[in-house]
């Protein structure tokens, strides 16, 4: 078996801290490099290798192809025995396992308890990986003892708010010049990070995808340093707003809500807005994964956040009646009247109003300001 390690990738083989990082652009050849340490890997008796995306629906499409190339090219296929979601080295007994860690056909986890007799994990795609609960759980299950334990980390350009950056390169790194960019490579006492560019497999790639890249260059410096260059991201893709500031925001002013409902993996978000003198203020009132509808209704209840279903009024407005579910209750609190809320009664100000029913309260908010009320009602 003979094959000529990259320079770049020679301390995958040697380190002996636990974490390893591998950072870079497209057409790096990451996950190339890590498929063939692998299959040497498995030469030594007594290892097992947890390959993993957060979220996996075939590995015999996805990623085992790019391990029978490498056996090809290493021209070792009477070695391996592969099946759609294992490759076991025929010498050793030592092998490669494919998961995913969240189960494809619904939003649970997969079962991963069962970890015996493995001693390296590897993510791939971990810029898709968001959740450091699961990785954690994974994380603790390696610990096979009379043989090192490695996890090694692969992902695209993110950005800092991931929490791998947040773990290994906030506080703890150095910068190194890429093309006139500066990338951060991690100095933390338990990371080894390998960070590559499209430069490193250059004679590999096409000329097309080349002059394609270059062009980048030129028109486009700030994707090119991302997509090219592997430098991590100001911002997430998608991102609509990059001129804001922290101030505050007036609770006092006609307001509506967003939402948007995660429930798993994505997060479950709330925010406040108001537009005033072209300006946009939002607050943000929840940001969380793994929401189902039950936390989302008792969060919203706890915080006091399902907002007035009446108003805002101004003094002079006309009485309202108030309804409450269950129907058969009371309604008591300043300015009202037989069940109905008198804003001119009530004054200008903000006030709570209660409903009881069988011994239970519930309250809303009613706001009456002093003249016109501009912006939306708060009708949701």
């Amino acid at each position: 078996m003979k094959s000529k390690v990259s320079t770049s990738y020679k301390p995958l083989y040697t380190t002996q801290k636990r974490y390893s990082l591998l950072t870079g652009s497209r057409g790096s050849a990451k996950s190339h490099h890590v498929a063939e340490f692998l299959l040497r890997l498995t030469y030594e008796t007594g290892h097992g290798i947890l390959f993993a995306r957060y979220t996996m629906t075939s590995a015999e499409t996805s990623i085992i192809p790019e391990f029978k190339k490498t056996i090809e090219r290493l021209g070792v296929e009477d070695h391996f025995h592969i099946t759609t979601k294992d490759i076991i080295n025929l010498q050793t007994g030592s092998f490669v396992w494919f998961r995913g860690i969240k189960a494809s056909s619904n939003a649970q986890k997969a079962n991963l308890k069962s970890l015996s007799g493995v001693t390296t994990f590897v993510i791939e795609e971990g810029e898709d990986f968001l959740d450091e609960e699961a990785f954690d759980k994974v994380d603790d299950s390696i610990r096979t003892v009379n043989k090192q334990n490695r996890v090694i980390w692969i992902m695209n350009p993110s950005t800092p708010d991931h929490f791998i950056f947040k773990r290994w390169l906030k506080n703890s790194c150095t910068y190194k010049e890429f093309e006139g960019i500066q990338i951060p490579i991690s100095t933390h006492k338990d990371v080894n990070h390998i960070h590559t560019t499209w430069r490193i497999s250059e004679e590999y790639l096409s000329k097309s995808w080349i002059d394609k890249a270059l062009n980048a260059k030129e028109t486009t410096p700030k994707y090119y340093a991302t997509n090219y260059l592997g430098a991590w991201k100001e911002k997430a893709e998608g991102a609509i707003f990059e001129n804001w500031t922290i101030g505050e925001f007036n609770e006092n002013l006609s307001f509506g809500f967003g939402m948007d409902f995660g429930y798993t993996n994505d997060p479950t978000t709330l925010v406040s807005v108001y537009s005033l003198e072209h300006n946009l203020y939002i607050k943000e009132h929840l940001y969380r994964t793994q929401m189902t509808t039950n936390d989302i209704n008792k969060l919203l209840r706890d915080e006091d956040l399902l907002g007035n279903p009446i108003g805002p009024f101004c003094e002079g407005d006309p009485t309202t009646p108030l309804v409450g579910n269950p129907a058969g209750g009371t309604w008591s609190g300043t300015g009202v009247v037989a069940n109905a809320f008198q804003p001119s009664s009530a004054g200008v100000g903000n006030y709570v109003l209660t409903y009881s029913m069988a011994g239970c309260n519930t309250t809303i908010n009613v706001v009456v300001n002093n003249g016109p009320v501009t912006g939306p009602i708060q009708h949701y």
